[in-house]
């Protein structure tokens, strides 16, 4: 016999060596297979998170929005305050204006009383006195 003749001998041992790598090679297959339903399913479970994430993100974001909002009206409240007291303080400047203006007026009229009080007594004197 020589060495490179087939017998069935040699057949079968490729057959069994091929059927072992089929073997093997389908093992692996399935193996892969898992693997891939495995990164399927982790796909499926980040997918969802970030759905999630988005939700939140959304939620977050109209938050936002509500709170800016919230910041936007108290400070148009601010500003009408501040702009109320900046009436309320020319008022009180005007009224202390005219306080001032009654108070040297009222001076005025208390000197020429008091002056015009001194002179009839004065005068009453003279009078008491020629009587």
């Amino acid at each position: 016999m020589k060495k490179n003749e087939l017998t069935f001998e040699k057949v079968w041992l490729m057959f069994q060596e091929t059927d072992k790598k089929f073997q093997e090679l389908t093992e692996r297959f399935r193996e892969t297979d898992e693997r891939f339903k495995e990164t399927a399913e982790r796909f499926k479970q980040t997918d969802e998170k970030f759905k999630q994430t988005d939700e939140r993100f959304k939620q977050t974001d109209e938050k936002f929005k509500q709170t800016d909002e919230k910041f936007k009206q108290t400070d148009e409240r601010f500003k009408q305050t501040d702009e109320r007291f900046k009436q309320t303080d020319e008022k009180f400047k005007q009224t202390d204006e005219r306080f001032k203006e009654f108070e040297e007026k009222w001076d005025r009229i208390f000197e020429e009383s008091r002056k015009e009080f001194q002179k009839r007594v004065e005068e009453n004197r003279r009078e008491i006195r020629e009587i």
